[in-house]
C-alpha cells in the first residue's frame, strides 16, 4: 500500500509515538512527579549506544539494501508501471 502524500506525515507521526513510548516505559508516575528509574534508563541508553555502534562499524558496509535488477529493468519495470495507469485513466 503507498500513501502518496501522506507517506512522510504518517511516518512521522509513528516516529514520534515509538520515541514517546520509548520514553515513557523508563519514567515513573509517582503520586504526580516523574522519576527516572536509572537502572532502565542506562540499559536503554547502553543498548541505543551499542545498536548504533555496531551499524556504524559493521552493518553500515556490509548492508547493501535489496537488490531491485539494473537499472534497464527498474526502469522498465517504472514505466510499465505508469503506462498502464496512463491507460486506466484513458479508458475512464
Amino acid at each position: 500500500m503507498h500513501l502518496g502524500k501522506w507517506s512522510v506525515p504518517v511516518n512521522i507521526i509513528s516516529l514520534l509515538w515509538i520515541v514517546f513510548f520509548d520514553i515513557l516505559i523508563v519514567l515513573d508516575v509517582t503520586f504526580g512527579s516523574y522519576t527516572m528509574h536509572y537502572t532502565t534508563g542506562k540499559a536503554f541508553l547502553v543498548i541505543i549506544a551499542a545498536v548504533a555502534l555496531l551499524y556504524y562499524t559493521f552493518a553500515k558496509r556490509a548492508y547493501k539494501g535489496p537488490y531491485l535488477g539494473s537499472y534497464a529493468e527498474v526502469n522498465y519495470r517504472l514505466n510499465k508501471r505508469e503506462d498502464a495507469q496512463s491507460q486506466v485513466e484513458e479508458m475512464v
